[in-house]
Order: structure tokens, then sequence, then C-alpha cells
């Protein structure tokens, strides 16, 4: 078995995956901050009897203790690298170094699923937008979440409360609740819609769209542009490139 895993700031997901069945056995989601508890990952390994796993992770003082531990169970441990995706997608900015694993793997899997020019909007800790032109990755947007913009507005300023947003019809504030809420709420579908729409313009394609990450079913009706929901998506694309690079990973089926 293989172990997967996307490891966000916020939440890390897990799966497991069956190489010869080529199916995901088992999903697990865990908050990023429980990921190295012990019981936790000793009962993983010993119930799954895992041979290999392969990460994608934003958080590497995490990222570094889980491979101690794995390659300690004699796991085979694998992160996402220029060597790996090579293959796989052309990734054309100044410093591919830069790119976080996790938009990798997002975009391998979109591209994999058939999407030769696509938007990916993943609504995480950062809301961030990944492009893919004529198959290629061309670049992307990044701007803070929605919980670390409310968060932001509570721990930040003297008076505004944290608040837990809702969907409203109104665009104008009655209260302080009502503003804040608007704000991040009309304020995000605002943002998204315009640089869907910017980006259309630049590159001159109507682009598909993907829409991954927690607030994506939440803000997906009011999206101008159609858009398709995939919340596992970078686990597919973890599964892309094991099963595109056997030879670099050493996995036998």
């Amino acid at each position: 078995m293989i172990l997967l895993l996307d490891i966000g700031n916020t939440y890390t997901k897990l799966a497991i995956y069956d190489l010869l069945k080529n199916k995901i056995k088992k999903k697990i989601n865990i908050k990023t901050i429980n990921l190295l508890n012990k019981n936790f990952l000793l009962n993983l390994v010993k119930k799954e009897k895992l041979k290999y796993s392969l990460c994608s992770s934003v958080v590497p003082r995490i990222y570094q203790k889980l491979r101690t531990f794995l390659i300690n169970k004699s796991i085979k441990t694998y992160e996402i690298s220029q060597r790996i995706i090579k293959k796989n997608i052309k990734i054309k900015i100044k410093n591919k170094n830069q790119l976080g694993s996790d938009r990798i793997s997002n975009s391998v899997a979109a591209k994999n699923l058939g999407y030769k020019n696509v938007v990916i909007v993943d609504f995480g800790t950062a809301t961030t937008f990944d492009i893919i032109n004529n198959s290629d990755y061309i670049g992307g947007i990044i701007f803070p979440g929605i919980n670390l913009s409310i968060e932001a507005l509570g721990k930040l300023t003297a008076k505004l409360p944290i608040i837990k947003l809702r969907k409203n019809k109104s665009v104008i504030g009655k209260n302080t609740f009502e503003a804040i809420n608007s704000g991040i709420y009309w304020g995000y579908i605002s943002m998204i819609n315009g640089l869907l729409w910017k980006i259309n313009k630049v590159t001159n394609k109507k682009n598909k769209l993907i829409l991954t990450g927690g607030y994506s079913k939440f803000f997906k009706a009011k999206i101008n542009t159609k858009s398709t929901l995939n919340l596992d998506i970078t686990l597919l694309g973890l599964i892309t490139l094991i099963r595109r690079n056997k030879k670099i990973f050493n996995v036998n089926e």
C-alpha cells in the first residue's frame, strides 16, 4: 500500500492507495497539528501495511519529522521534486522551486484529466489560482484565504469580532457582523469573478474552471464561470505522478 499525503497549513488529507487496483482504499482528514501524533501514526503504519509514501507539503517542519518517522519504519518516502514532475507538465515560471507542491500536484491532475486551458482555484489557508495554458503551467495568484482574513480582522483590531461566515443577500451591512460578513463574502465573490475575467482576457482563452479546498462548495454558486468541483485533486495529482514515475519511485504493483 502507498500512503499519499496532502499536508496543508491547517488540514492534512491522507489516502491509502492500492497501486495494483488503482484505487484509494481509505481517506482520512486530520488537523495538521495532530498529524505527528505517535499513536495515530503507529496505528496507521501497522494496520495498512505501508511500503511507500508520496507527500505534497507546504509545511516543511511537519514533513521532515513525518519523513523521519516513516523512514524509521522502513517505508520508502518521497516528496514532489523537479525530477519527478519534469515529464508530466512544463512549469513556465521564473523560479520553479518556489512553486508549492500542492499547486504542482493540482496542475498535474488537471492536465491528466484532459484540461488544456484551465484555472484551478484552491480555497485553503491561502486562496490560490493556478493557470494551465496549452497544457503548460504558466503561473498563478495568491492572496489571503477566507479564514485568515476573518482572523486577521478579529486579532489585529481592537473592536472587530471574529465571525463565522454566512451567505447573505444584501451587500450593505446594518451592524458590525453584517458589515464584516458582507466584506468577506461579497468581497471574495467579486475578487474571484474579477480575476477569472482578467485571466481569460490576458490568456485570450475561455478557460475551464476547477474549484477545490474548504470553501469551494460555499462559493461555487456565486462564481460566474461554470466550474467543476474536485475536492481530491491534490491526491489525484499524487496518484498520477506515482503511476507515471514507477521507475523513479521504484514501486512494484
